[in-house]
Parts: structure tokens; sequence; C-alpha cells
């Protein structure tokens, strides 16, 4: 191991990502750095996260932890690239088992604060309203089944960019639930 674990790990992990090109092949250019720069954050967090620990558990945690944002990169990909070609239902299949894999993820959020802008819109540019909400009993945070089924309803309205950052911000809101 080189005399910086930490920077030795690093690269390793984000080579695991730029090197799979099946994690962006169904994306335009641009959408395809916005998946990967959201997936490297989540890889850094993780090697981040190893500073105490032994080469072995590190390994096998950074290892975990990519093999994890990877799964979720392709999903991400298949449903963004493949949304035109497959049923409301489907969709909807694929987007809740997006966010059942959540959870899984490194605990990096995402820099960019549009993302969670992007899914409190909601369907047709509304804002959530959370006084509402809390009146109601409920969290602040963004009900993920109501976010599918706008999400499900404006697929076709939305460009790859915009799905793409519904979809990032879904995954997002459900890894911070507890």
């Amino acid at each position: 191991m080189a005399a910086d674990p930490i920077a030795a790990r690093m690269q390793r992990a984000t080579e695991a990502i730029l090197e799979s090109e099946n994690l962006t092949d169904g994306l335009q250019d641009a959408e395809a750095e916005t998946l990967l720069n959201w997936g490297l954050a989540r890889v850094e967090a993780e090697v981040k996260a190893t500073a105490g620990l032994d080469n072995a558990a590190a390994e096998a945690r950074i290892d975990a932890g990519v093999a994890a944002v990877r799964r979720v990169m392709r999903r991400i990909n298949s449903l963004v690239a493949g949304r035109a070609d497959v049923e409301d239902e489907e969709l909807a299949d694929g987007l809740r088992a997006l966010v059942q894999t959540a959870p899984d993820l490194p605990s990096a959020f995402s820099a960019d604060p549009s993302l969670a802008a992007g899914l409190e819109a909601g369907s047709g540019g509304r804002a959530v309203d959370r006084t509402k909400r809390r009146k109601q009993g409920r969290s602040q945070q963004i009900d993920l089944d109501e976010a599918i089924t706008a999400l499900v309803e404006r697929h076709y309205k939305l460009s790859d960019a915009e799905m793409l950052q519904r979809l990032l911000a879904l995954v997002d809101a459900a890894g911070r639930r507890p």
C-alpha cells in the first residue's frame, strides 16, 4: 500500500467507477457526467470513512460501497435510457426497486442542492406544501411514493437531464430516510 493509504484507496475506488462504461452508456455526455459525479461523491465519502480502519477492513468496506454505487448507477442509467419503452407500472416498479437500494449506498449527499429542489418540485413544478404535511402529522421528508407517482406521470414530458435529476433526488431522499 502506498504511503498515503487513503489516496491509494481513493484512486482504486474512483477507477472502479470511471472504468465501468455500462454505468452511463445509455446517457448523453452531460447526463453521464452528472451521474458519474454523483457516484464519485458517494465513493469518495466511503473511502474517507475508512481512515481509521486497517487495510483489510477498509478494502472490504470500499468494495461493498463501490458495488452498491455501481448497481444504483446501472439502474439509473437503464431507467433514464429505457423509460420511453416501458409501461408506467414497469417504470414505477423500477423506481421502487431503486428506492429500496438507496439505504445501501455510502452516505454522501450530492453537492448539488438543485437535486433536492428537483424532487420537491414534484409534478407540474409546484413546490411541496411542507406546512400542510406538518399539520397532517407527516414527516417533512418527501413522500417517496408520491414522488414516484409524479415521476411516472411526467416521465414522457421530461428531458433526460430532468429525469436524471429527479432520479438522483429520489435516491438521495430515500437514502436520508431512517
